[in-house]
């Protein structure tokens, strides 16, 4: 089932080439500059999300700031996780991008699931840690400099942009993701 040979072109990549033009160096938007610690513990789907007090037990080994962003949908999930944090962070969950732009303008790094988000805080140039569960980096959206976290199981990838519940009813590809190796992969960007 695991997907093998050339992974497609990224996506910016056809964008481009439909549009006929040059893809742009990347930042694609303004660059961020800052010393918060940005997470994205939702997503459209639910399989795409890493376990909440993995991101709780991340946020409260930054020594600086958190912000815990998400949609309004994930208000609830959001601010849990920012409380449970500590004073050091604090919650984003708008319907828009106001507040989350500039959030993110402030990130230091970022850490989510395949999601929106992460893709956005990619490209305003925040280094990113990409936690793959249900889909995968090769498939041509992954296309920014940082990690791309997954692990090999031959279920991978289960859907291409991800669903309800985990087909193997073990959700492994998200929970063995471990905090420490997240941790140090935040060291090495």
């Amino acid at each position: 089932m695991f997907k093998t040979g050339s992974p497609p072109p990224t996506v910016v990549a056809r964008y481009a080439d439909a549009a006929q033009v040059e893809v742009a160096s990347h930042p694609w938007l303004p660059q961020a500059q800052g010393d918060t610690l940005l997470l994205i513990p939702g997503a459209q789907h639910a399989t795409k999300c890493w376990p909440a007090d993995r991101f709780i037990e991340l946020g409260r080994q930054w020594t600086g700031p958190v912000a815990v962003i998400g949609s309004h949908h994930e208000k609830s999930t959001v601010e849990y996780i920012a409380e449970s944090i500590g004073s050091s962070a604090y919650a984003i969950a708008e319907k828009g991008f106001t507040q989350t732009l500039s959030t993110i303008s402030k990130g230091r790094y970022a850490v989510g699931g395949d999601t929106g988000l992460m893709h956005l805080c990619a490209a305003s140039g925040v280094p990113t840690i990409g936690l793959f569960g249900p889909t995968t980096s090769t498939d041509g959206f992954w296309c920014h400099p940082g990690v791309a976290m997954e692990t090999p199981l031959p279920c991978r990838p289960c859907t291409r942009h991800g669903g309800n519940v985990c087909p193997m009813g073990d959700h492994k590809c998200m929970d063995d993701i471990q905090v420490d190796a997240v941790w140090t992969a935040l060291g090495s960007l």
